[in-house]
């Protein structure tokens, strides 16, 4: 892990965990879930999966994306 869960600081802090991994390297959803989204944010390809009960996760800086929105 290369940045750990801080929920305090400025904007509200980082509500995540970073984890170093090699460019293309296949990334798995934590649950099974829907894509509520699939694209660019500030330059950078994110999905965002809701897992129910009102968790989701998010996967960030990715190389490449091969879902979309609404997929299960």
């Amino acid at each position: 892990m290369i940045r750990d869960f801080a929920p305090i600081g400025q904007y509200g802090g980082h509500w995540g965990l970073d984890f170093s991994a090699e460019p293309h390297t296949p990334v798995r959803v934590a649950d099974s879930g829907e894509v509520t989204f699939a694209g660019e944010v500030a330059g950078m390809l994110s999905v965002t999966v809701a897992h129910g009960g009102g968790l989701r996760t998010s996967y960030s800086y990715l190389s490449a994306v091969s879902v979309s929105k609404g997929e299960w």
